[in-house]
């Protein structure tokens, strides 16, 4: 579980940091980057309440994790169409999916963290030991992410977060 604390936190650095960047990169007005910004998390909030009535009515934390994982990683290389820089309701589009299928990646994770450590009948570790795993990967992969996008650019940024992510996949 602290591996997936620790890249799952580090995926999600590379998108929601450098994210506004990459909006600007397209040419995006202060506006509309406002406008996008505002609908991913609440897309994430709909999202995040699907995806736990999922897990909650199948009880399987790695299927739906493992499937929104993918999902999600599909979802955020439709930035990268040519066309989504040109179409604003298609970025709106690529925006609310991404939300959608990422959403529920940290509350399933925290809720499988605390389903196992409960399951310990002599444990010394508590959730807080398994959470700063959450931190470490944020910390350290927002130093290097910041790098990255400063050498490659922000479309990097995708590239990184799908790494990262299929590499949770394969611990999950």
């Amino acid at each position: 579980l602290k591996v997936t604390q620790m890249l799952l936190f580090a995926a999600n650095v590379c998108l929601i940091r450098f994210i506004t960047v990459y909006y600007h990169d397209l040419g995006l007005s202060r506006k509309l980057m406002g406008i996008l910004l505002v609908l991913m998390p609440t897309m994430s909030f709909l999202g995040g309440l699907f995806w736990s009535v999922i897990v909650d009515r199948t009880g399987s934390y790695r299927g739906v994790l493992t499937t929104t994982s993918l999902l999600g990683v599909t979802t955020i290389f439709g930035y990268l169409l040519p066309q989504a820089a040109t179409s604003l309701p298609l970025l709106v589009l690529i925006t609310l999916l991404h939300g959608f299928f990422t959403a529920p990646a940290g509350p399933i994770v925290d809720g499988l963290c605390l389903k196992v450590l409960s399951e310990q009948k002599v444990s010394k570790e508590a959730y807080g030991d398994q959470r700063l795993w959450s931190a470490v990967g944020w910390g350290a992969m927002a130093l290097v992410a910041g790098k990255l996008v400063d050498i490659y650019g922000t479309k990097c940024i995708f590239f990184c977060y799908a790494i990262l992510v299929g590499l949770n996949v394969l611990v999950i």
